[in-house]
């Protein structure tokens, strides 16, 4: 794990990542679906859930009140391994 301060940034960067599901597992379908399931936020455009579905009202309401300027689900699978979790910026 690694950090980095700079007190004279405005925003902060926080990423969560967990071992997930290779190429050629099983499970590899499920979780490229539930990345798209989870999309991208920014504030600019709202969610972009599979690229083509409205916004959802109720939960951009709710990063908008915490200052959220960027949220995105990643999946980054790799032939014996794989990542999977969410980046987030913002003003907290």
């Amino acid at each position: 794990m690694s950090t980095y301060r700079d007190d004279q940034r405005g925003t902060v960067s926080v990423g969560v990542f967990y071992d997930a599901p290779s190429l050629m597992h099983e499970d590899h379908s499920a979780f490229a679906c539930l990345e798209n399931l989870i999309g991208e936020y920014n504030p600019k455009t709202g969610f972009e859930i599979g690229k083509n579905v409205k916004p959802f009202n109720n939960m951009e309401r709710a990063m908008r009140k915490v200052n959220i300027e960027k949220q995105s689900a990643l999946y980054v699978p790799y032939s014996d391994c794989g990542l999977f979790g969410n980046f987030i910026e913002g003003d907290f």
